[in-house]
């Protein structure tokens, strides 16, 4: 047998999308999206309320994602917010960040 060296593999990505409001009154959305390469992945595919500020601290909801990926991949998650105006239109809000990858498992490839 010949060690072969140190493969990687079973990539992934998580992490948590904050959305802020610092209104004195509840915001609704109508959803939240979260791209990552390329592929659009739904934090939240229903209506939710955002909680109003209260002494100066803004109501916020916390979505949470963890997804598995094909390989290392470097590039930019974008998050946007859909909220429901007390007129019926929309407004949208994103947020971009960098993304953090770690490995899962590494494996040993031997080969006989």
């Amino acid at each position: 047998m010949t060690k072969t060296g140190v493969i990687a593999s079973e990539w992934a990505v998580a992490g948590e999308i904050t959305v802020k409001n610092p209104a004195p009154m509840a915001a609704t959305l109508e959803r939240l999206d979260d791209v990552f390469y390329g592929t659009t992945y739904g934090c939240l595919n229903a209506p939710a309320s955002v909680d109003a500020a209260v002494s100066g601290s803004p109501g916020k909801l916390v979505c949470n994602y963890a997804l598995a990926l094909d390989g290392e991949v470097n590039g930019e998650n974008v998050a946007t917010a859909r909220q429901i105006l007390s007129n019926g239109s929309r407004q949208d809000y994103a947020g971009v960040r960098r993304l953090t990858l770690r490995r899962r498992a590494s494996h040993r490839s031997i080969r006989a």
